[in-house]
């Protein structure tokens, strides 16, 4: 399952990302926690790179919010 999404760095170097609590790429993750993930530059030159790894699910809701917030703010 591939979906664009937004994402931000935490202090210990994770990436981090949100995703909605019916959506199915929560679903898969909850399934299985292996994910790849490819991030894109879409500004010339144009780069990208990849990453594979597996995910920690927070369910904590002031977590949540906050990170939800911050990556609101991204252009």
């Amino acid at each position: 399952h591939v979906i664009p999404v937004w994402v931000d760095v935490d202090d210990e170097r994770r990436i981090v990302f949100n995703a909605g609590e019916e959506s199915l790429h929560l679903k898969a993750m909850r399934r299985d926690p292996r994910v790849s993930l490819c991030l894109d530059d879409d500004t010339p030159p144009f780069a990208f790179v990849t990453i594979a790894g597996t995910v920690e699910l927070i369910d904590e809701l002031p977590v949540v919010r906050a990170w939800a917030a911050r990556l609101g703010q991204k252009d």
